[in-house]
């Protein structure tokens, strides 16, 4: 038997094992770099992170589309979402009360950043006069908050929170993911 005849079978397998192990690594750069997994409870808050994420990954939004937090309630693949996540971000309970106990049973390298909290973020009292009185006052009832509730959830709504909650996050994500965290600084800073 010709010496190319009993070699070409052996340059075929060397070759096929190379390509496999080129495609290999090409996976798992591709994995290295890739941005963690991220949820995030509301659209605003969704859209604050997504500007942080950008270019790493893209945050998962639990409340979509016309639900409100108010009503929400988690489904599975959410719950599945919140269990697999390196960070979930949200306002706190006087909004998203349907987080309260699944994330008070997170694993502990689940980054939990509650927003509302975030260093700098000031609290804003209730809108209660004109459009909003009415309004308030069904929601006391449809919601089930307290009449003395005197806190608008909607923090985001005043320019600095929202600066803040951003420095919130991209802390959280730098500390969940140092291999992208100059990536998240310079979206902070231009966010």
């Amino acid at each position: 038997m010709p010496v190319i005849a009993r070699t070409l079978p052996t340059i075929l397998a060397a070759a096929i094992v190379a390509i496999g192990l080129c495609f290999a690594s090409l996976a798992t750069a591709s994995a290295a770099t890739a941005g963690p997994d991220v949820v995030a409870s509301i659209a605003p808050v969704h859209s604050l992170v997504a500007k942080v994420m950008a270019g790493v990954g893209d945050p998962r939004l639990l409340v979509a589309g016309g639900l409100s937090p108010h009503t929400y309630a988690l489904k599975p693949s959410d719950a599945k979402a919140l269990a697999k996540a390196r960070a979930v971000f949200w306002i706190g309970p006087e909004l998203e009360r349907f987080l309260e106990k699944p994330l008070s049973v997170l694993a502990g390298n689940v980054r939990v950043v509650r927003l509302g909290k975030a260093e700098g973020v000031r609290v804003l009292p209730a809108r209660k006069a004109g459009a909003w009185a009415e309004a308030a006052h069904d929601d006391d009832h449809k919601h089930g908050h307290d009449d003395d509730d005197d806190v608008d959830a909607h923090l985001w709504l005043d320019p600095r929170n929202a600066a803040r909650m951003v420095d919130a996050v991209v802390v959280a994500l730098s500390r969940a993911d140092t291999r992208n965290a100059a990536r998240y600084q310079a979206n902070g800073e231009r966010t």
